[in-house]
């Protein structure tokens, strides 16, 4: 993505998630591993941050809050997936469990639960993509 957000557009940013981490069970997420050493916390942020990105760089608009706020609880499922009790099929329904803590602890209707733990899949495997790797995605 060659053009970097407007500071008009960074301060939205930063002011959407500033307001869920005001919430201490979103802090709660940096208690647990996502992927290798990085938490569930840092993992969703950048989610959210390149999430919001790709949005900007496609010349959408209309639904930034939206899309940080569910970019940032995509995997609000708080608890450890490492752990033998929640099964190998963690991949599967932690969609639906995020998607329902999100709904519980932010009261969020403007989008359905569903809406949320569907949506989400593209934005964390964008975030996935290695460093360096420009040509993965338009106009890199």
């Amino acid at each position: 993505m060659p053009a970097q957000p407007t500071a008009n557009q960074t301060l939205l940013f930063e002011q959407c998630v500033f307001e869920l981490l005001q919430s201490s069970k979103v802090r709660k997420m940096d208690e647990y591993i996502q992927h290798g050493t990085t938490t569930t916390l840092t993992h969703s942020l950048a989610v959210a941050w390149y999430s919001y990105r790709l949005y900007l760089f496609l010349g959408l608009c209309g639904e930034e809050k939206q899309l940080i706020r569910g970019a940032l609880l995509h995997d609000f499922y708080l608890y450890d997936w490492h752990w033998p009790d929640h099964g190998r099929l963690h991949g599967f329904f932690h969609p639906a469990i995020a998607a329902k803590n999100a709904a519980e602890a932010f009261a969020i209707t403007d989008l359905g639960a569903g809406d949320y733990s569907k949506a989400y899949v593209a934005a964390d495997h964008f975030a996935a993509l290695p460093a360096g790797c420009g040509h993965c995605v338009p106009g890199g």
